[in-house]
């Protein structure tokens, strides 16, 4: 009937809003491998495409290596939604020289450079890095394909400083949720068609937990995933503290061990 229909609506409306202003306590869906590679799979595609017009717009090529970097290095690392945002552009962009001339006994990799307050000062203050793997070796995921292609844009483009993403968090959410909507459009079986993105998943947490659960089924011990997982906490003895008052020398011992979590994957 029309008054059901009316009640229907005015329930997920509410329901909404619930759960935007935090009365609702809920957990964002994951973002699966199966998912991620089908994501991969599209922003290559399109990327091959773009680039072989006789002009290729700048703008597109972009946007496509901010989606990949956003989703590919995101997923690899374990990042939230808002740990993105404390990624800085300038010692992330100088550790892409490891994706071509690594330190002996390492694999071709690259680091994610987190900028940490100092007396309130962020780009100036304390920096550790959380290094990832050129291409992951259960999966084929390409992280740092799409750091160099999103960073040496950048680069190109005049930027010295500053982050990679250096927008509001919500200025993202639509690039995420389209890119999620396009995989459900195209493959149903990833993600069915009752499943409403933009309730049901979450820019914050959904990367997280979809490679937590893949790294616990690639058999990687949950030490690590912890770990790597909560580099702001006290950590077990595997791995050393991850947290803002690491420096570089002491985040280079424990390098491997951070870069065994993202090859696995």
């Amino acid at each position: 009937t029309g008054a059901d229909t009316h009640k229907f609506f005015f329930v997920r409306f509410m329901t909404g809003i619930h759960r935007r202003v935090g009365e609702e306590v809920r957990r964002d869906e994951p973002v699966t491998i199966g998912v991620m590679k089908e994501i991969q799979r599209t922003l290559e595609e399109r990327w091959n495409k773009e680039s072989k017009r006789a002009m290729p717009s700048r703008t597109r090529l972009l946007r496509l290596a901010l989606t990949g970097y956003w989703f590919v290095v995101g997923f690899c690392t374990g990042l939230r939604g808002e740990e993105m945002g404390l990624i800085e552009f300038e010692g992330t962009h100088n550790s892409l020289e490891n994706l071509t001339t690594p330190p002996e006994g390492l694999p071709t990799h690259f680091s994610n450079v987190i900028a940490g307050p100092t007396k309130g000062n962020r780009l100036s203050g304390s920096k550790f890095a959380i290094p990832c793997v050129a291409t992951t070796q259960g999966n084929g995921l390409q992280p740092g394909l799409w750091a160099m292609r999103y960073c040496r844009m950048l680069k190109k483009a005049g930027q010295k400083g500053g982050y990679l993403f250096p927008d509001p968090l919500s200025h993202y959410e639509d690039m995420f949720y389209s890119m999620l909507e396009d995989v459900q459009a195209r493959r149903k079986d990833l993600i069915k068609p009752n499943v409403d993105i933009r309730e049901d998943y979450g820019i914050h947490r959904s990367l997280r937990r979809g490679v937590t659960s893949h790294a616990i089924n690639m058999d990687i011990g949950k030490a690590l995933v912890d770990a790597v997982n909560r580099w702001r906490s006290e950590l077990n003895s595997e791995v050393a503290r991850l947290d803002m008052a690491g420096s570089y020398a002491r985040l280079d011992s424990i390098k491997p061990a951070v870069l065994r979590y993202s090859e696995k994957l």
